[in-house]
């Protein structure tokens, strides 16, 4: 109790800062509007505590910083989105893919590609901004609900950013929980099988009771008057694809795909290098309606929004950071974890972290800093915390419907985040990991902790 009340500062501005997140969603107001009001609260906290307003600010110019690498990486996918929009990339996809995917399994299909694509780019938001705008481009030329397929992409695409060798996510946890990233590997896959084989069973059935349907001779022949389509329309994402399987790094591999595409729109399309540069920055808009209604969109645009979020919620973050506002919330960790267990506790301060600071990483650093000691002192040690972030915070980060983790996702694919709904991986994989621990089965999956061999489910 002296602990919450010397800190009676930082949680009063935490319940602001989520007050005004409630409102302005009630009201569909921009969410900048509560982001900044958070910004100001902390900053007020950090200069109630004695520091200066010069440092205050450089701690919040410094965290704006840091958030400039995933802001770029925004800014290139939506310039991506827009350019394969032009040349005729996604027309070309979405013409094959009704010609190959079977029309009954069209839903499961796209979980299922999207979790090979994750895995090997490593980041869900990647195949979300890539693949994920095609198969949303499918889906409504063949009249299947968008808010599933775009539910099927985030299910997808967070397989790979959970457990792949070059996720960010995954490297992250091993860093700050002092682990080894190969044997985080190993416990994840076995936790996640059972959840697997759930996910594709109802992707299999939500495929079965909304198939994609035949696609129309007038969206065929839309497709033929307004494009060249040749399989060389193709390249852009298969460079993008092998690139990464070849260690180029991500920023390069998408400037290479959108590069071939505006030289394919130049060279194959005829489009002028001024109309590439325009869909680029503002999306394509072709003339024609009903094309416009499957293949418009995309642009850098379409991702201010969500690289505003992330710049106010990355300056507050430097506030935080650089004057330990939590550093005294150890002590209520700990009796947190004895009350209803450190997976449970995990879980919940994973999810409040997400809802604060808008972002996975942030999420996942301020779980390991304020967890790592309680772990021990309940009974856990570093190896039980790593598969516990990786289970819980990394996919609840989902849960937050102004997070990064959802809206950078579906900003790409210009879906209404509503569709998280139907992402079923992001819900089936935490909430059976916390309910196989509560029975002894679960105690069979071991992991190796300081040459002795502890079980991964003690105290939930």
């Amino acid at each position: 109790m002296k602990k919450i009340c010397q800190n009676k500062d930082v949680i009063t501005a935490s319940l602001i800062f989520i007050a005004g997140i409630t409102i302005c969603i009630a009201m569909s107001v921009n969410l900048i509007l509560p982001l900044t009001l958070g910004g100001i609260c902390y900053f007020l906290v950090a200069l109630k505590r004695g520091y200066s307003f010069g440092s205050v600010l450089k701690f919040f110019a410094e965290g704006m910083k840091e958030s400039l690498v995933v802001i770029e990486i925004l800014m290139l996918v939506g310039v991506l989105s827009g350019i394969w929009r032009l040349d005729g990339t996604i027309g070309i996809f979405v013409h094959y893919s009704m010609k190959v995917i079977t029309p009954g399994f069209f839903i499961l299909a796209t979980f299922l590609l999207c979790c090979f694509f994750s895995y090997a780019l490593g980041t869900c938001f990647g195949v979300a901004g890539t693949l994920g705008i095609i198969l949303i481009a499918v889906a409504k030329a063949g009249d299947v609900n968008v808010l599933m397929t775009a539910g099927a992409v985030l299910s997808g695409g967070y397989f790979g950013d959970r457990c792949s060798p070059v996720s960010s996510s995954a490297v992250l946890t091993a860093f700050v929980t002092k682990t080894e990233l190969s044997q985080n590997m190993k416990l994840m896959f076995k936790t996640m099988i059972v959840p697997m084989i759930i996910t594709t069973a109802m992707y299999g059935i939500l495929s079965f009771t909304h198939p994609l349907k035949r696609v129309d001779t007038g969206i065929e022949s839309m497709l033929s008057e307004h494009f060249r389509l040749t399989p060389l329309l193709m390249l852009p994402v298969i460079v993008l694809i092998l690139l990464p399987l070849l260690k180029v790094d991500i920023k390069l591999a998408i400037v290479a795909g959108a590069v071939i595409a505006v030289v394919l729109a130049i060279t194959i399309q005829g489009r002028s290098l001024s109309e590439a540069i325009d869909a680029m920055i503002f999306g394509y808009h072709p003339s024609n309606p009903n094309l416009a209604g499957i293949f418009g969109g995309g642009g850098m645009i379409t991702m201010l929004n969500i690289s505003g979020w992330i710049l106010i919620s990355c300056g507050y973050t430097g506030i935080i950071k650089r004057t330990d506002l939590f550093k005294d919330m150890t002590g209520v960790m700990v009796k947190g974890c004895n009350k209803i267990g450190r997976s449970a506790m995990t879980l919940i301060t994973g999810t409040v972290f997400s809802g604060l600071f808008c972002s996975q990483s942030v999420a996942i650093l301020m779980n390991a800093m304020m967890l790592r000691d309680a772990y021990p002192k309940t009974g856990g040690n570093d190896q039980e915390l790593a598969l516990d972030i990786e289970n819980l915070t990394v996919l609840s980060a989902t849960w937050v419907p102004w997070g990064a983790a959802l809206m950078a996702a579906f900003s790409a694919m210009d879906v209404p985040a509503k569709g998280v709904m139907y992402a079923f991986y992001v819900f089936v994989l935490p909430i059976y990991y916390l309910l196989t621990k509560r029975f002894p089965y679960a105690k069979l999956m071991c992991y190796n902790n300081g040459g002795a061999k502890v079980a991964v489910v003690t105290n939930v």
